[in-house]
């Protein structure tokens, strides 16, 4: 990066600043090693003696020289600042110091590299232990450096008057997530003329920083070594340095995302790793730069489509953690293995340690499937395996092993709950730092990492079985937990990926571990047959272990006798589900003044069929308060979780009530901090970060077989959603060009979620014809003439006011709203009406295919031109049942060309039955013709 410093910027020639004082700095007794620079190195390799070393702007010494210092100033010639950002344990002079020459290599080589630019270093209290106590540990958070970088900087460039000035930043260890951060609050400050920083950032050079995915866990190597071995830290930055860290996480996923934003005036990024240890710590990155490593370039696509983080969910408090000393069995022979008494030949056999050690240590392909009913703890032990691999295998492998996973949780937004997002996951994993399985993403994502997303289950698939089989990995360990908790395509997935493992056993192949963890459905454990099956028991040890950790944290209304009781009634009604010991400690909780008799009947009462359990919850929660029913209802059947702000505003609409504006809402919005919320619904609910869960996958189950609040709320409480959004969309607060959208959605947290999703939540027609409110809604909202309509359409995909649809036929295409298309093509009686236009089906082709199918299907369909064009993308894009049905409404005015059958073969999904049927329309249309010439 720094050669191409030598050659001017175009940027105006700045003034001269005044000349600095000297720097006087207190000595130092930490210092940090690192891997000197290849264009230093090679200086260095020629000694010293013809080396011609000017003064520089300020003389730095050994110190903590704390702030930003200004180590040379190229004067009206500088055209770049590069600025230093020591690391861990580390400060602005012995970072950057080469001590068998004394040369300070910032302030004395590149300044002679580079005498056009201005070097800066950024000091601060990275010195989080001091072993010999010699003085007070840094108490300064992350984002307090983040923030003194920023602001020292600019102060600076402010003072030069050097503002445009370009800047890039070289960054080590912790000092790079400094860097990261302060770009982060650089960019979103408020404060103008804090924006700079970020705005004339130019390029960044990473000297062991790890940035993201499995990188992360080389933090918690460098937290546990300093925990370990000194005796006083700060507590902040160590807790930044975990890779459970969601301030981690977030700073990462920022940079990132900046990064992509920024894709018109890049930064420029150079990465190296250290060779040599920090001193006391150890290597900070232990990767080595190898040729078949990442380009910057293609390390920041790689982010673009790590999206979401696939780190995120495992590494958040959205999954409960393995208890300390549970699931020892399944490692340790010296463990009581609780599935020994499970012999019985009749009955599918338990879980043991000797299935899964020769699972993990088999020289041979392997699939093992481990089912269990809900509430038995599938997702602890696969985190549990996860953790286990990565602590126990890895390590000690002389061999390329890679390992690979997914977590199918309900916590995970619903439009990610399907077989592609489940496939992306796993192919990001594969090429993470890695150039050979990289190479075999298509080209395309290159220039539009957007068709990532939207590439195929076939096209997914096809890349993630040439990774796997591309020579990078001699072994390769996938676990994917829940395979049962998404619908979209896994069935597919399953049969896929199981053949693709079972066919580890040829020459030249990888060997495949599979490990899978599902509720007993049928459908899968038939897709698997040819997996091991085991299923999961609970440990009696284990057990045990849960219940005296749960009631160790019980609060101080809790004495030790009532601590006692609890556990001793939980042991004796405990049966072999973690979940019901979960949700009856909660219960036990909420008990106001607990007594022994309290203890008791609750947990006597709590019914263990789970089913019978939460409907007694329900039941108790509403009897309290009909209005929690509505709260429970926006939280169960949402698209995607809600904050705890967003559901204020959806509880505030009450739909028994009519609101014209926010103001009036206010009067029903209660009030939830995360303490209130556990106190009334945390026997079936949770809040993790912000956002509100319902605690496990079967009490979703259970209210989609049961509906338990259907005589609770006014109306179905499956639609209650769709209520609250049309109402909240409604209201006179929104609409208006003029809006500022990031105040929009600050001040109006569930206006995001309202836009998105409102009409996803009518599932037909006959919902707008029962329900009176939903018409007069839709007259609010539809019609794009309307600002009402164009503000949501703008949230939704951004279409600026104006320029999206411009009839209301053309919104159902442009957004495929099935239930609207039908509306308006009966002619229902709900106070909009239009017509869709003769040629709508070529708009209506290029969505997902829910309003082709109602047009299509429809007595007017005959009304809708039919061209080359349009069955060619049906043929290339969609299912073979929106062929079978053009064929079947609309045969006669098909035209079977060549470019058909071409655009079929390009259909992965669906190409080879598209192609069987054109085969049979054409046959057919020729023994028509024949019939016909014979008469």
């Amino acid at each position: 990066m720094f050669h191409k410093l030598k050659k001017p910027f175009r940027s105006k020639k700045e003034p001269r600043r005044p000349a600095a004082s000297p720097l006087v700095s207190a000595p130092s007794s930490n210092s940090s090693i690192v891997t000197t620079p290849p264009q230093i190195a090679a200086h260095l390799s020629q000694g010293t003696d013809d080396l011609v070393v000017a003064a520089p702007s300020q003389v730095i010494k050994e110190g903590q020289n704390y702030g930003v210092k200004v180590l040379h100033d190229g004067g009206n010639e500088a055209c770049v600042d590069i600025v230093f950002v020591h690391g861990l344990t580390g400060n602005a002079y012995n970072t950057w110091l080469h001590k068998e020459t004394g040369i300070h290599w910032p302030s004395e080589l590149l300044r002679q590299d580079i005498p056009n630019s201005r070097i800066l270093s950024f000091g601060y209290d990275a010195d989080v232990v001091r072993i010999f106590g010699e003085g007070p540990v840094s108490n300064s958070r992350l984002s307090n450096h983040a923030e003194s970088l920023v602001g020292k900087l600019v102060r600076e460039r402010e003072r030069s008057e050097t503002e445009t000035r370009k800047i890039i930043f070289v960054a080590h260890s912790l000092g790079g997530l400094v860097t990261e951060q302060a770009l982060a609050y650089s960019k979103d400050s408020a404060e103008q003329h804090l924006n700079q920083v970020e705005r004339y950032t130019i390029g960044i050079v990473f000297l062991g920083v790890p940035h993201c995915g499995s990188d992360l866990e080389a933090w918690a190597t460098v937290g546990r070594r300093m925990a370990s071995i000194l005796r006083r830290t700060n507590k902040d930055i160590l807790g930044v340095l975990n890779p459970d860290s969601e301030m981690l996480h977030t700073v990462e996923n920022n940079f990132h995302t900046n990064l992509r934003k920024r894709k018109d005036d890049p930064i420029e990024l150079t990465c190296f790793y250290e060779e040599l240890a920090v001193k006391g710590i150890g290597e900070v990155v232990n990767i080595h730069i190898v040729t078949n490593h990442l380009t910057p370039e293609q390390e920041c696509l790689w982010s673009s489509l790590n999206q979401p983080p696939y780190t995120s969910f495992r590494h958040s408090s959205k999954i409960a953690k393995p208890e300390n000393g549970t699931l020892e069995w399944l490692i340790r022979e010296e463990c009581t293995d609780p599935n020994r008494e499970h012999r019985n030949e009749n009955i599918p056999q338990s879980l043991r340690m000797e299935d899964f050690i020769s699972w993990r240590d088999s020289d041979k392909s392997e699939m093992l499937l481990i089912s269990a009913p809900p509430g038995r703890g599938k997702s602890v032990l696969s985190k549990f395996i996860l953790e286990h691999l990565e602590s126990a295998i890895l390590p000690k492998s002389s061999i390329s092993r890679k390992i690979i996973y997914y977590f199918c949780n309900i916590k995970n937004d619903e439009a990610s709950r399907n077989a592609n997002s489940v496939l992306r996951a796993l192919i990001v994993q594969l090429c993470e730092h890695q150039q050979r399985p990289f190479r075999i993403l298509p080209s395309e994502y290159e220039r539009d990492s957007s068709k990532f997303f939207s590439a195929s289950f076939d096209t997914l698939n096809h890349i993630f079985e040439n990774m796997l089989h591309g020579g990078t990995y001699a072994q390769v360990y996938c676990v994917i937990d829940g395979l049962d908790v998404y619908q979209g395509g896994m069935i597919e997935l399953i049969t896929k990926v199981a053949e693709i493992f079972g066919r580890g056993e040829k020459a030249n192949s990888p060997v495949l571990k599979l490990l899978c963890t599902t509720r007993p459905q049928r459908s899968i454990l038939d897709s698997l047959r040819t997996a091991k099956h085991r299923i999961l028991r609970c440990n009696s040890d284990d057990l045990d272990i849960f219940i005296e950790s749960r009631t160790k944290a019980l609060d101080e209304r809790f004495t030790t006798n009532t601590r006692q009781i609890v556990q001793e009634q939980l042991r004796q009604r405990a049966g072999n589900s973690f979940l019901w010991l979960e949700v009856v400690i909660r219960r036990i909780t909420s008990i106001d003044t607990p007594t022994e008799r309290k203890i008791k009947d609750t947990i006597e009462n709590s019914p263990q069929d789970l089913d019978k359990l939460y409907h007694l919850l329900i039941k108790c929660l509403v009897q309290k308060d009909k209005d929690d029913a509505r709260l429970l209802a926006c939280v169960v059947y949402a698209r995607h979780p809600l904050s705890l702000r967003a559901l204020q505003d959806a509880v505030a609409i009450n739909p028994k009530e009519t609101y014209t504006n926010y103001g009036q809402c206010e009067q029903d919005r209660p009030s939830l901090t995360p303490n209130v919320f556990y106190n009334a619904f945390g026997t079936l609910l949770d809040v993790a970060e912000d956002k509100v869960y319902y605690i496990h996958q079967s009490l979703k189950d259970y209210f989609e077989r049961c509906n338990p609040l259907k005589d609770c709320i006014d109306l179905d409480p499956r639609i209650l959603l769709a209520h609250v959004c049309m109402a909240y969309l409604s209201l006179d607060d929104f609409g208006y060009p003029w809006q500022d959208r990031d105040i929009l959605l600050h001040e109006f947290p569930f206006y995001k979620y309202a836009a998105t999703y409102w009409y996803s939540h009518i599932e037909t027609a006959e919902d707008i014809r029962r329900h009176l409110p939903f018409q007069s809604f839709l007259k609010a909202i539809i019609s794009p003439v309307v600002y009402k309509a164009q503000a949501w359409m703008n949230e939704y995909n951004s279409i600026r006011f104006g320029l999206g649809p411009s009839c209301i036929s053309e919104v159902a295409i442009h957004f495929d709203i099935g239930w609207l298309a039908s509306l308006l093509l009966n002619k229902e009686q709900c106070g909009i009406t239009d017509n869709f236009e003769r040629d709508c089906l070529s708009r209506a082709v290029m969505q997902q295919g829910i309003v082709l199918e109602v047009l299509l299907k429809h007595e007017r369909s005959s009304e809708f031109t039919i061209t080359n064009a349009i069955v060619q993308h049906i043929a290339a894009r969609h299912c073979c049942t929106i062929m079978i049905l053009l064929l079947d409404r609309r045969g006669d005015d098909v035209q079977i060309t060549e470019g058909v059958v071409q655009a079929a073969a390009k259909n992965h999904r669906s190409g080879k039955k598209i192609m069987a049927l054109l085969n049979r329309q054409r046959k057919s249309k020729s023994a028509a013709r024949a019939f016909l010439s014979d008469i």
